[in-house]
């Protein structure tokens, strides 16, 4: 049997687009291994806002799990005083621990899951897109040296709200990571460490429009990384050309992290374009197009069913991302009979950014409650910023 590991780090907003990504798939390739996934962008320490959208690529897993074989959350453990990565599932000192709200979530999933997946129809209204709209800038990765020129961004009229003037020095730029430093006209890269090196360039805060740069690689493995529509400081949503150890270009931080084999030449000048247009993302490598993705228009309510092997319970997991809560009718079809009383697991908060800490470890967790009333048909609110686990025992 042969099976594929696929590893996902993206924001709320990517792994919501990819709630749907294994319904598409084509059956014959290969069965797949999530083996790490995790929002690692916009997630602070570990909030609220990583566990929804986490919860929504799950109930598309479960969905899909004729194709997803298995899956798993990386990294899970932390000490305080050697974190290298973050967020991380648990985190814990020399006498104390907490888990964050993904590790909750993944207590209220994993041992809730049902033998055999129920088919299911959710109906809800589609709403607008939303371009995300953030910081840009230029990059490398690791042990790699580059120098950028001709930086500029243009609004979807052709207007140009920036132009680089690098005989201003680093006027205009906030360097993050990295080395950098202006030589010969050019913004350079010059350190060497395993990271993502990034400048940003200062106060820019666009959504839709026209990113150019000219590139070039001067010594090292991988190639160059342009940033755009980073919701948060040093995020890594990037166009990597010559990722991967120099392989590869691809999108980063975006919906299903798309790639195409490639590679950059070191001295050579390379011109890169971005074009932003909704949910449209072209990438043009020196006037050539390379890579085009329509970014999914996400939704504010995720659910999948399944039952036991014995048809006795139903089990519902449903995730609401959306700000308002959502009152939610349930018509359950091929049971005879639902048992009046079940049980819910809820995890919300008012917050999207709430975290737990040492001095409050249970600021998100799941409550657990009594559902009554139940039958075929009922109707039940789900709280805004919430993922719900119903338990329904049923007769078939």
């Amino acid at each position: 049997m042969e099976i594929q590991d696929e590893h996902y780090y993206l924001d709320t907003a990517g792994f919501l687009g990819m709630a749907d990504h294994y319904r598409r798939v084509d059956r014959k390739s290969p069965l797949v291994y999530v083996g790490e996934y995790a929002v690692n962008n916009g997630a602070g320490a570990g909030n609220l806002s990583a566990a929804l959208g986490e919860a929504a690529f799950l109930t598309g897993l479960e969905a899909n799990g004729d194709h997803v074989v298995m899956a798993s959350y990386a990294p899970l453990l932390a000490h305080t005083a050697w974190k290298a990565w973050n967020p991380n599932a648990i985190v814990f000192d020399q006498g104390r621990s907490y888990g964050t709200p993904s590790y909750y979530l993944q207590t209220m999933f994993a041992p809730n899951r049902g033998d055999v997946v129920c088919p299911s129809e959710l109906d809800q209204p589609e709403i607008p897109y939303q371009a995300p709209r953030g910081r840009f800038g230029v990059g490398t990765w690791g042990d790699t040296q580059v120098e950028f020129k001709d930086v500029s961004f243009a609004t979807p009229d052709g207007r140009r709200v920036f132009e680089s003037d690098f005989a201003r020095g680093m006027q205009g730029w906030k360097p993050l990571r990295g080395a950098w430093m202006v030589q010969d006209g050019g913004l350079r890269q010059t350190g060497r460490a395993d990271a993502f090196e990034v400048a940003e360039i200062a106060d820019s805060h666009w959504g839709d429009g026209v990113f150019e740069v000219r590139a070039r690689k001067i010594a090292g493995v991988d190639g160059f990384q342009i940033q755009f529509q980073a919701e948060e400081e040093g995020q890594q949503r990037v166009w990597n050309v010559g990722g991967w150890g120099n392989v590869g270009i691809g999108l980063q931080g975006i919906f299903g992290e798309p790639r195409v084999p490639g590679k950059v030449e070191t001295g050579r000048w390379y011109n890169l374009r971005v074009e932003l247009s909704g949910p449209r993302i072209r990438c043009f490598l020196d006037g050539k197009l390379v890579q085009e993705v329509v970014r999914p228009n996400p939704a504010r309510l995720y659910a999948v069913a399944s039952r036991t092997e014995d048809g006795k319970q139903i089990i519902l997991k449903l995730v609401n991302v959306g700000t308002v809560p959502r009152q939610i009718t349930f018509d359950l079809h091929g049971v005879i009979r639902v048992a009046p009383r079940g049980r819910a697991l809820v995890m919300t908060s008012n917050d999207v950014n709430t975290e737990n800490s040492f001095e409050q470890p249970f600021a998100v967790v799941p409550v657990e409650s009594v559902l009554t009333g139940m039958a075929r048909s009922f109707t039940r609110t789900l709280p805004a910023h919430s993922i719900s686990v119903f338990r329904l025992g049923v007769t078939r």
